[in-house]
């Protein structure tokens, strides 16, 4: 598994010109690669955790993923023409062309963090999304839930805002707990699956992660 983390060149044309370049509908299929985007609702909600150690339990899993950020471009060009078989796109800016290209987008929700604006966030999101012009599946992740109830709440919330928009299919992927070891891990270059195996925020990554290696194992054969 591999983590790409680069800067982007500020003098570099217009993303989505750029983005036309690589990513055009057939491409990820016909060199065989799945590409998931990874998005987040504001700030601080935990995607860039979740996408790093999500890649790690696949390759862990045999399937070799890799995750790097959606600038600077040239990255992904050159993951074309290796042996990777899942490209994990962590989103940084409001580029709605990768959502166009994607097989699927897993959207991370951390309510406590939004202070009371998730709706608007939402809409904000949503907008984008529909910039698209084409079906969009989108799988909702609750980070640092109080419960299965409190995470299918803020979902409901989410889903009725997405009905306004038919060409987005929203559905509901999982939460993550609150989980203290989580709360203060702040090792950048260190996968929290690996420190804590045993942990219960662990497990529900695995569980997750064997969703979208099904997900993936569909889409191949």
């Amino acid at each position: 598994m591999e983590t790409l983390t680069l800067q982007t060149d500020k003098t570099q044309a217009p993303t989505d010109q750029r983005l036309d370049r690589f990513l055009v509908p057939s491409l990820s299929a016909r060199v065989g690669k799945q590409i998931v985007c990874i998005a987040g609702l504001g700030p601080s909600c935990g995607k860039s955790v979740i996408a790093t150690n999500l890649a790690y339990l696949l390759s862990q899993e045999g399937v070799h993923a890799r995750h790097f950020h959606s600038e600077p471009l040239e990255t992904f060009e050159s993951s074309l023409h290796t042996r990777t078989q899942m490209v994990i796109v962590e989103i940084k800016q409001e580029v709605s062309r990768w959502y166009s290209v994607a097989h699927e987008t897993l959207l991370i929700t951390d309510p406590s963090r939004l202070n009371g604006s998730t709706i608007e966030m939402a809409h904000h999101f949503l907008r984008i999304l529909n910039q698209t012009e084409r079906p969009v599946h989108v799988r909702l992740l609750v980070n640092r839930a109080n419960n299965f109830h409190h995470a299918k709440k803020i979902y409901n919330l989410i889903r009725k805002a997405a009905l306004e928009f038919p060409l987005i299919h929203l559905k509901y992927f999982g939460f993550l707990p609150k989980e203290p070891l989580l709360e203060t891990w702040t090792a950048r270059n260190k996968k929290f699956v690996a420190k804590y195996p045993d942990s219960v925020t662990t497990a529900v990554l695995r569980g997750l992660m064997l969703r979208l290696k099904y997900h993936y194992e569909l889409w191949r054969y």
